[in-house]
């Protein structure tokens, strides 16, 4: 499911205009030129009245961010399946800006300077020993259609802990500020198209004892709203030849460098306290 999204979301057609802010979680969506916050709406499942979820997005003059949070408590009453109970959502933020242009003559490859700031949790108590739960975060950057994303899962089980793609250096569970920095992409002279992208998931699942009842009993998250973003301590892109340069001033940058475009502090104060008062009560399905 969670890959399925992220394609839906990376495929999104842009709106008009030189900078374009979209956010998503598979169902909502909000596409436009001026920053977007996504908070998914309050929904109750009459059928499956236990576990919550909640999710924000949010794409600003600062970066991309997204925040995804899933509680499944403990419930003696359910019944033994044979297969997983599970609950989980995913939050996904980008920014486009096809107005970047390149001043030199002739295609370069380059790499892009990022920051990475976010935390994750892991915080139920196990109901058997099946059961696990995951807080996992995607990052992409592309230039004119070519991707260098990555990936980074912790997990109850150590069999999903994963590390890749341009967050392969990523450990622990608190990033402040962390330098993150892109594969080859390639610049071509004048007018390219630059994406910034991020993904916030959290994952529950628990299978009841085959000897009684009962399953639940996680909760995890991934906070990842303020935020994925370009470096403000030095060149945006790395390897241009001397006297070339990139700017895009409608999104701050100028002569490789990135200055963010002030904002109202609104938008991220409400990115933070609503993911915490904004809940959505999920189907429960089976894996």
């Amino acid at each position: 499911m969670r890959f399925a999204i992220i394609s839906a979301f990376l495929s999104l057609s842009a709106a008009q205009g030189a900078v374009t802010f979209s956010v998503f979680d598979g169902v909502n969506q909000q596409v436009q030129n001026t920053p977007a916050l996504l908070v998914l709406p309050p929904f109750t499942d009459p059928a499956t009245p236990f576990g919550s979820a909640a999710a924000i997005a949010v794409a600003s003059w600062g970066g991309v961010g997204a925040a995804a949070t899933v509680n499944f408590p403990y419930d003696p009453g359910l019944p033994y399946i044979n297969a997983y109970y599970s609950l989980g959502h995913a939050a996904l933020a980008q920014i486009e800006i096809d107005s970047l242009f390149y001043s030199g003559s002739t295609p370069v490859t380059v790499s892009a300077n990022l920051l990475l700031s976010g935390a994750m949790a892991l915080l139920g108590a196990a109901a058997g020993p099946d059961d696990f739960e995951h807080a996992y975060v995607y990052a992409s950057i592309a230039l004119n259609g070519v991707d260098s994303v990555g990936v980074y899962q912790i997990s109850t089980n150590p069999v999903y802990n994963q590390n890749a793609g341009i967050l392969a250096g990523l450990t622990g569970s608190s990033f402040t500020n962390v330098a993150v920095q892109s594969g080859p992409l390639t610049l071509q002279p004048g007018l390219n198209t630059l994406k910034l992208a991020l993904v916030a998931q959290a994952y529950a699942a628990s299978i009841p004892a085959p000897t009684g009842t009962g399953a639940g009993g996680w909760q995890s998250a991934a906070y990842f709203q303020h935020t994925l973003g370009f470096t403000t301590d030095g060149p945006l892109f790395d390897g241009l030849p001397d006297g070339a340069t990139v700017s895009a001033p409608e999104f701050g940058i100028n002569n490789n460098l990135f200055t963010p475009i002030p904002e109202a502090g609104t938008l991220w104060m409400c990115a933070a306290g609503l993911l915490i008062s904004c809940r959505r009560r999920l189907p429960m399905w089976r894996r």
